[in-house]
């Protein structure tokens, strides 16, 4: 759906971590997918007949598909029509000009052309480490799973970047206890 696609997008969450890791670690209960806030509409174009909504105050919401989308939706959830499951999340990536900026502390930066990894095959991937910097904060079961798949497979420069981000934005956090053996 998204190959045909001028603008930059990503798979993410769980996904992007198989992605790296070349397999599926664990199953999922949909599709993520990352692109710039600033791109979500060419993303929202190519769904056409598709049921977007926002998640505001506790209950997912229809987008007016022309409105700006708000800059506390961090989120939109699919479904080919209204009466189908969810199956395709677009998680909004902020920026700055030439920079990706980490929504929940704006300190952490990037250049925007360096979060996205590809596969052999050319599909696109947010970059492990800020996958699991997203992951985190309010860790879950399968946020662990993916933090203990990927850990081993990250570069230094990948685990010290992942280590001073956390420590800066949810510190005392158990990852940085560990050396992510386990």
């Amino acid at each position: 759906m998204l190959a045909d696609l001028r603008a930059p997008w990503w798979f993410a969450g769980g996904w992007a971590i198989d992605l790296f890791l070349g397999g599926t670690q664990r199953t999922h209960e949909d599709l993520d997918v990352g692109c710039f806030r600033r791109d979500v509409r060419h993303v929202i174009g190519l769904l056409a007949g598709w049921d977007v909504r926002a998640p505001v105050h506790g209950a997912l919401v229809p987008i007016e598909r022309e409105v700006p989308i708000h800059a506390d939706v961090h989120n939109l959830w699919c479904r080919p029509e209204p009466v189908s499951c969810w199956v395709l999340e677009i998680l909004l990536e902020d920026s700055d000009g030439p920079e990706w900026v980490y929504r929940r502390d704006p300190r952490i930066r990037r250049a925007d052309r360096d979060i996205i990894a590809h596969t052999a095959a050319g599909l696109p991937f947010l970059r492990p480490e800020i996958q699991l910097l997203y992951k985190a904060e309010d860790s879950r079961p399968r946020d662990e799973v993916d933090f203990q798949a990927a850990w081993r497979h990250l570069w230094a420069d990948q685990r010290a970047w992942l280590m001073a981000s956390i420590a800066a934005t949810v510190p005392g956090h158990p990852w940085l206890l560990t050396d992510g053996a386990g």
